[in-house]
């Protein structure tokens, strides 16, 4: 599978909180991170479960929307919105997923908080 559509089948199974298709497509070796600050989210599909699963679980209205997206081999960048982010936030988001051998093996966040009714569009000049 081409990693545009690991990642497209990745973000349905996120927004349909499906945690066994969303661990179907990672990779044994996976890890995801807060790229700007350096901190490890989980490693390994174990450690992924227990975040999703706790993510899914505490926020029923969470959804991601994919605002611009770069492609390149097996790299895919995107900007998120997601709304109903942990106590109801609403984030943008950029995200870099790596896809090796049909699987996504990194998954790399860079998170702002958006205050409320703030158009997303208007948040690149800051």
């Amino acid at each position: 599978m081409e990693a545009l559509n690991v990642v497209t089948h990745f973000l349905k199974a996120y927004n349909d909180r499906n945690l066994e298709a969303l661990l179907a497509l990672m990779h044994p070796k996976f890890t995801s991170s807060l790229y700007d600050v350096g901190t490890i989210l989980c490693k390994g599909k174990e450690e992924a479960h227990s975040i999703y699963e706790k993510r899914f679980r505490e926020n029923p209205d969470l959804h991601i929307s994919v605002l611009n997206r770069i492609i390149n081999n097996e790299v895919i960048v995107d900007e998120h919105l997601i709304k109903g982010f942990d106590g109801n936030k609403t984030i943008r988001a950029i995200s870099i997923i790596t896809v090796t051998d049909s699987l996504i093996i990194r998954a790399d966040f860079i998170r702002k908080q958006l205050k409320n009714n703030t158009n997303p569009s208007k948040t690149n000049k800051e």
